[in-house]
């Protein structure tokens, strides 16, 4: 195998021994499979080598930093350390701590992957290593580690959903006690969130692993906190969101049009978002100062008359066919609005093809070029 690196590409070989040994160290120990692993081990002694031929700095961190993940995984996490110190560029040499830490975490060394964690300076790689191990910890029944680990993530949101996370483990076990205790923790953590569209995000997933945890009565607190928090950010903030999600959606364009903003998959228009403040020229139908922001869904006759009988929905105030209007005041009507953008999406109703008015035509008629005469004189056409 060493006479293969002068015939292959390094980088595209150091990613295969690496996937190849991802797949063979799992469960393995030092010293649980000798021969296997001194197997192991010499691929990897090889990998290292590659990289460090490698030119290209970042291609080189990348190899060294899932590099360092498989020593760690083969339980020689001194080596990974070491493998790590040697990475160039400070945000990869975080990385491939963090990475190391899910090696330890994932062969059962819970204390050296919290030791590690201490070494990360960087706050959101150390917070997500710590999210990861904590969910290893309530999943191998570890729930005091696991909760010390989750109370030592900084960030809220994420501190948040591993409570949440540790709740619904407590929860399919049968500890619904404690369970309701952690999801209520996981709530007052997500309830810290300093960005209003964070804390919403944070609840909402809350929630979810609520209903998972068959806690509906839980949810949906959860979600009245949600729309709470929406309502306080007010309907600018919700029209920002609507924005937002559909153009998440493949083939969607927005584009300014007389005062409102047009979302179009191709040549179809599906609605607008419709806010004064979008537009220079204030006319009757954009609402009075300080209404509410709305959206229009432009949906077929059918599909309209479907939308027309929910409560959110009503008729567009321009009176156009097949057109209805839902106004964004609450998280309720934010998820009404996307309903029925999302069938104008999937069905969007026939564009009606105008007729062009025939223009007069210039052209000579045709008895003058049977005769050949081409002026009122009647003088013929050089041959």
């Amino acid at each position: 195998m060493r006479n293969c690196w002068r015939y292959t590409p390094l980088v595209g070989l150091g990613c295969l021994l690496l996937g190849t040994v991802f797949l063979y160290s799992k469960d393995l120990r030092e010293g649980t499979q000798p021969g296997k692993n001194i197997q192991i081990q010499e691929i990897l002694n090889q990998v290292q080598e590659v990289a460090a031929n490698i030119e290209d700095k970042k291609k080189r961190g990348s190899i060294l930093s899932h590099l360092a993940r498989l020593q760690a995984r083969t339980g020689n996490a001194a080596i990974a350390l070491a493998t790590a110190s040697t990475i160039p560029n400070d945000w990869q040499r975080e990385h491939a701590l963090m990475l190391i830490g899910w090696g330890q975490t994932e062969i059962g060394d819970t204390k050296g992957a919290r030791k590690t964690a201490t070494l990360i300076k960087n706050d959101s790689l150390r917070n997500q290593a710590l999210a990861h191990l904590a969910r290893w910890q309530a999943a191998a029944g570890e729930v005091d580690d696991a909760l010390d680990t989750a109370h030592a993530v900084t960030n809220p949101a994420r501190r948040g959903a591993v409570l949440a996370s540790i709740a619904l483990v407590r929860a399919l076990r049968g500890d619904w006690v404690s369970a309701d205790n952690y999801f209520e923790q996981a709530v007052q953590a997500a309830a810290t969130v300093q960005n209003d569209s964070t804390k919403i995000r944070a609840l909402i997933e809350i929630a979810e692993l609520q209903v998972l945890a068959r806690n509906r009565i839980g949810a949906a607190r959860t979600l009245d906190q949600a729309e709470a928090a929406l309502a306080e950010m007010g309907s600018n903030a919700v029209g920002d969101s609507l924005r937002a999600e559909l153009l998440s959606w493949p083939g969607v364009q927005a584009r300014p049009m007389m005062g409102a903003l047009a979302f179009f998959r191709r040549k179809h228009m599906l609605g607008c978002y419709v806010n004064r403040a979008l537009s220079k020229k204030k006319p009757e139908w954009l609402g009075r100062l300080g209404e509410p922001t709305y959206a229009w869904m432009r949906l077929r006759p059918a599909d309209a008359e479907r939308a027309l009988k929910r409560k959110a929905v009503r008729p567009s105030r321009l009176g156009f066919t097949g057109w209805v209007e839902v106004e964004l005041s609450s998280r309720a009507h934010l998820e009404e609005a996307v309903r029925w953008f999302g069938c104008a999406y999937e069905h969007p109703p026939r564009n009606v093809k105008r007729k062009k008015k025939k223009r007069p035509s210039t052209a000579l008629p045709s008895t003058a070029l049977r005769t050949g005469r081409t002026s009122r004189t009647g003088g013929a056409r050089r041959r």
